[in-house]
């Protein structure tokens, strides 16, 4: 089943209907005014273009503030529930409601409206060659039958689809915690994670990325995962970095509780064995046995480097069978004693944040391989929010085909959706435009009103991730930040000057090296080129306006010269005047 079109609110927070095209086969349009749904084929679309087992792929970006998460959940939420239930309003009822998905070679058109709409909603069909089939719904608040009343039912088409949500962000106030819907979702979100962790959790208090890397214990899901020969040889194909070094660390917050309950101090203890031992019956739990398991990797061929209460275990060359046997038997003692990892933190070798995230999304994937709810479906809905978080630019721009071949390597026998948000240029660069969903949100009334942008005539596939940025992401005066965009602002500023405007041109004179400078460091080529040559023009100008000046100032000294040349003479006439009058007498 794969998921085409909606219109409505989709999740209860977002303040307004909108309509939304998934980029499949077809496209569609409701049109409230004529209660009509108009569908055609989309031109653009390629069969088998993301793979074999992979029907679409959908990006959903926008600027900050427009729903993009709450738009992840409400999908999440829809297909997890076999429809959409709702609280309904002050009226009643269910706002319209359309809901579109392609199965068994048909389309099936899923409506909610009232009475009078319900009867004269019109399809208007300018495909061909497709069964497009109707399903009603009343809404109805004075209805009994709970079907047509509060709810849309899509079990008859969801029965064989399951979704999978993923998340890696933790911010206050949100959350993408489910109804407990096994059956129908893998809630594989860091949130979630961190709400089976600590059972008694208070969901209300705010937590940061640091306290869920603490609390989550991902140890035995990448052991797993890296044991598996199969996800080695996926890793391998997606040129990620071998893992030759596994370090164990011992948790100096639940050691130091254990000693302040017990009063004792870190000196009483002389090995790391003592530790365990001591953790252990702070736990309740069998020392004996972990510690006997514990020891059998001290005798492994594996390079084995104890720092205090550290334990590295290095692959040495030649030697990477044998690591990967011991990491068999750290996976062996992690399912015998589960507490095992709290006793001990987990690290792999030098990987940067964005590699350990990378690494940790296909561990929670392929720890759902086995699942039972997994091996009965047919197809696969994935829904990822901001699956980008922490990981390198180099890396978000391998993350949209690392997924699709995760799917293929994972999942080869399912069919497959993905949908995910992002606010990443790097990753749409690898969608076509009309697998794109461009969020937009405006004030009107004091409320906000979001709407979807549609920029069919852009390309994105393969574009300039510059553009794809100022286009997709609706940046507000450029994409330039605001401190460059200053500097350039003053630059213009001081090339910007009129012949008469003496106090200008010497503030460029002035300033005239450090505007050549500060024009050298722009990046961007078309701005640097533009401004060079109205620095060039200005220096030309302001020089000639020197010589103008120059000039000036020399006329000026001859013609002061010449007055009083002028007035000299006129005083020896008068003095020689005086002089004969003189003489006369």
């Amino acid at each position: 089943m794969e998921l085409l079109y909606f219109f409505g609110g989709v999740a209860q927070s977002i303040p307004n209907d909108i309509g939304i095209n998934f980029g499949g086969k077809y496209l569609f349009d409701y049109d409230p005014c004529t209660n009509e749904l108009e569908i055609k084929q989309n031109d653009m679309y390629i069969s088998n273009f993301w793979g074999n087992n992979i029907n679409n792929v959908t990006a959903v970006v926008g600027e900050n503030g427009c729903y993009k998460t709450t738009l992840m959940d409400g999908i999440t939420q829809i297909f997890s529930n076999d429809g959409i239930s709702w609280c309904p309003e002050s009226t009643g009822k269910l706002p319209p409601y359309l809901f579109v998905s392609f199965h068994n070679n048909t389309i099936h058109v899923f409506c909610c409206f009232e009475l009078i709409l319900l009867d004269n909603f019109a399809i208007k069909n300018n495909t061909s060659n497709v069964k497009i089939e109707l399903h009603k719904y009343l809404n109805d608040s004075e209805s009994d039958d709970t079907k047509t009343h509060g709810a849309i039912s899509f079990a008859s088409i969801m029965e064989k689809t399951h979704t999978i949500f993923y998340s890696n962000s933790i911010t206050s106030g949100t959350t993408s915690l489910f109804d407990d819907k096994k059956d129908r979702l893998s809630d594989i979100s860091s949130i979630k994670i961190l709400e089976n962790e600590l059972s008694d959790w208070d969901k209300t208090t705010q937590i940061n990325s640091f306290d869920i890397a603490s609390a989550i214990n991902y140890d035995l899901m990448t052991l797993k995962f890296l044991v598996d020969k199969q996800c080695s040889k996926f890793l391998n194909e997606m040129k990620f970095r071998r893992v030759e070094t596994i370090g164990l660390f011992l948790n100096d917050s639940l050691f130091t509780k254990a000693r302040k309950s017990k009063g004792k101090h870190s000196s009483e203890f002389n090995s790391l064995k003592e530790k365990i031992k001591f953790c252990c019956e702070y736990l309740s739990e069998d020392s004996d046995g972990l510690i006997r398991e514990f020891q059998k990797l001290h005798d492994h061929k594996t390079a084995y480097k104890q720092e205090r209460d550290n334990i590295l275990f290095k692959a040495s060359p030649g030697e990477l069978e044998d690591f990967h046997e011991m990491l068999k038997k750290l996976v062996n003692i992690y399912e015998k004693y589960p507490y095992f990892g709290e006793i001990f933190d987990f690290g792999i070798g030098t990987f940067s944040s964005g590699e350990r995230a990378l690494l940790n999304l296909f561990s929670r994937f392929y720890d759902l391989r086995e699942k039972d709810e997994i091996k009965k479906a047919n197809s696969l809905l994935i829904v990822l929010d901001e699956p980008e978080i922490y990981m390198h630019p180099q890396w978000q721009k391998h993350l949209p085909y690392r997924l699709l071949k995760m799917c293929e390597s994972f999942f080869p026998d399912k069919q497959v959706q993905i949908i995910f948000s992002t606010n990443n240029p790097i990753m749409l660069s690898d969608l076509p435009t009309h697998n794109i969903v461009y969020l937009e949100k405006e004030r009107k009334e004091g409320k906000d009103v979001i709407s979807v942008k549609r920029i069919y005539d852009q390309r994105t596939f393969a574009a300039s991730v510059t553009k794809i940025l100022a286009d997709s992401f609706f940046l507000q005066g450029g994409i330039i930040g605001e401190f460059a965009k200053e500097k350039i602002n003053d630059i213009i500023r001081l090339l910007d000057f009129e012949s008469d405007d003496k106090a200008k041109i010497n503030m460029f004179k002035k300033n005239q090296d450090r505007v050549k400078r500060t024009i050298s460091l722009i990046g961007e080529p078309v701005i640097r080129g533009h401004l060079e040559q109205k620095f060039h023009e200005a220096v030309t100008y302001a020089d000639f306006q020197q010589e103008i000046e120059h000039c000036d100032r020399h006329h000026s000294i001859d013609r002061k010269i010449k007055k009083l040349e002028n007035e000299l003479e006129s005083l020896r006439k008068q003095q020689r005047k005086n002089s004969n009058t003189g003489d006369e007498k």
